[in-house]
């Protein structure tokens, strides 16, 4: 576990044992007087992704009586002025500032609104000795892993950590902020607000069964609660201007052209004015996780910087690249926040039975992403693009799963997780240098890019479709972000997801309607009323050249570089996978 928590702060690490006695509460002289003790064991492991140098963590008060560990990426310094500015990396440490806010807080109530207040990725841990209370959580859409475990060979021990090499663990839920009374045995959580989300509250429930094998109490605060963004799909109507939304849908509707290139271009006239928003926000959100970082790859910046700001001229930003619609638009927007003789990675992995196959099997990831590959060249001739093949054998998938992925994914177990979670691992490990990865997390979601959105239309409408869309959405932090997060980080690298980004979400969710985003009409075919918004975005900034990448339907990771192939080809994904055991 130690080895694992290494491989993701690689930057710095420091331990500290405090103990949690004080004389400053009567909490404190209760557990004294009952004999009760604990020992408090902080381990701080640190990518440094902001601030003019790495900070070792925990960070501590100055009077030892507040102790904090920080995973994530805060922008809300930079989204200032609507993230026109541009923060150089010496304005802004993001641990370290919310620290402070949070050590300054006198109640519990400021502290929730100081939580609510961030904008970006977090899980935390912050420890209250002089009361004995350990506060942790994480973001809304639990983009950070925050898993809390035990051993059953250590009765007494209780776990918070990225990653757990434990049989007992489970994934924090995304539910809100917890408080942990130490002596009382007992959890307070405090609920993000949010319209009822069906699957994080039964994920809540099953960690309050789970506390109980601890013998700990949950309970959730009956006042107290986590403002957080609005997530609630608007199905009919747009609230500002109803008519105009109708008048788009009706515009769409009468759509009647069978050339899927010419339908594309009217659409595009049809819905410039919300292309031009979306691709703002977009925009931002990429300049947000290119910029804020850094000026060193993974070369110069350990065990300390050996060059100065500027000199390191080796990729800092890399992309997980299959050539899809989500990566290319995502590759475009990071090229444009790239000075000229600056460098992009693009990471595309594919998977082989052995070395021998390699020139005999075509997999369709490589051969879009490849495609992608020469239009962005054309589009940035100024600019060193560097498109890294990760080729993958079955033996080398087989001896990576038993010594290192499978406890990353821990505790997720099905088909799946074990198909994407090797693609994630080994496509961040063919990286040399860049420091940052950006991934689509998130397109599918907020824009209707499944087939199962494709068939709640035909099923239910409109209707349908907005419910089938609203639990993607709402279920998002229970299913996978903590294990790409876990996957990702462990060659020391920050996974960050535009699409995810609070404005990104608010627009699509609050101003956004729903048939703008996903118009699976009978006209318009698979690969084009999937994610309309961002395929007609695709087509206003890559023109005609990526015309085909536009039009291309979705294309599951664990299909489009063959690891499905690897394995057993009867099995379903949602079985548990026996390989993890």
């Amino acid at each position: 576990m130690k080895t694992l928590l290494e491989s993701r702060g690689p930057d710095s690490h420091e331990v500290s044992l405090p103990s949690p006695s004080s004389p400053a509460t009567t909490l404190t002289e209760i557990a004294a007087a009952q004999n009760l003790s604990a020992t408090i064991h902080l381990s701080g492991h640190v990518l440094w992704t902001q601030g003019s140098r790495p900070e070792p963590q925990p960070y501590v008060n100055s009077s030892g009586t507040c102790y904090f560990l920080f995973n994530g990426d805060l922008y809300n310094d930079y989204a200032t002025g609507n993230g026109n500015s541009e923060p150089t990396v010496g304005e802004f440490h993001d641990g370290v500032e919310l620290f402070q806010n949070l050590e300054n807080c006198q109640s519990e109530s400021a502290f929730l609104q100081s939580i609510s207040s961030l904008e970006g990725p977090f899980a935390f841990i912050f420890y209250n000795r002089s009361k004995s209370e350990l506060w942790f959580g994480r973001d809304f859409f639990g983009r950070e892993s925050l898993l809390l475990s035990y051993d059953n060979d250590y009765p007494d021990s209780l776990i918070l950590s990225s990653v757990s090499v434990f049989q007992n663990v489970f994934e924090v839920p995304a539910y809100g902020i917890y408080c942990y009374k130490i002596f009382e045995s007992q959890i307070i959580a405090f609920p993000w607000t949010s319209h009822h989300r069906d699957q994080i509250n039964e994920n809540f429930i099953n960690f309050t069964t789970f506390l109980e094998g601890k013998d700990i109490n949950m309970q959730v605060h009956p006042e107290l609660r986590v403002k957080c963004i609005p997530t609630l799909l608007k199905t009919n109507k747009i609230p500002r201007d109803p008519s105009q939304a109708d008048a788009v849908l009706n515009q769409l509707t009468r759509l009647t052209s069978s050339d899927p290139i010419e339908l594309l271009y009217q659409v595009a006239q049809i819905l410039e004015r919300e292309t031009e928003q979306f691709l703002i926000h977009l925009r931002s959100a990429v300049q947000k996780r290119v910029r804020v970082q850094p000026p060193y790859c993974q070369a110069c910046v350990r065990p300390t910087p050996r060059q100065s700001p500027g000199q390191c001229q080796h990729s800092k930003v890399g992309i997980l690249f299959s050539g899809g619609i989500d990566s290319m638009v995502l590759a475009y927007l990071a090229a444009e926040c790239l000075q000229p003789g600056e460098s992009l990675d693009l990471l595309n992995v594919a998977f082989y039975q052995d070395h021998a196959s390699k020139d005999k099997v075509e997999i369709p990831d490589r051969q879009s992403g490849l495609e992608a590959y020469e239009i962005l060249k054309s589009k940035f001739p100024s600019l060193l693009i560097n498109f890294i093949r990760v080729d993958v054998t079955k033996s080398e998938v087989e001896r990576m799963r038993q010594e290192r992925i499978r406890h990353l994914i821990s505790p997720l177990t099905s088909v799946l997780d074990d198909s994407i979670g090797c693609c994630l691992w080994f496509a961040a490990s063919g990286n040399p240098s860049a420091r940052i990865l950006l991934l689509g997390s998130g397109a599918d979601e907020l824009l209707g890019g499944y087939s199962r959105h494709r068939i709640a239309f035909k099923t239910g409408g409109w209707a349908k479709l907005g419910q089938e869309m609203q639990i993607d959405v709402d279920r998002i932090s229970a299913r996978n972000l903590g294990r790409d997060n876990r996957v990702i980080s462990d060659h020391g690298v920050a996974p960050r997801m535009p699409f995810l980004d609070e404005r990104v979400v608010q627009f699509l969710t609050g101003e956004c309607d729903l048939w703008v985003k996903c118009c699976p009409l009978e006209g318009f075919q698979r690969g084009l009323g999937e994610k309309l918004l961002l395929r007609v975005t695709a087509l206003k900034i890559l023109g005609k050249e990526g015309l085909r990448l536009a039009l291309l339907p979705k294309r599951a990771m664990q299909f489009g570089t063959r690891i499905a192939k690897l394995e057993n080809s009867k099995e379903k994904g949602s079985d548990n996978c026996r390989r993890l055991n």
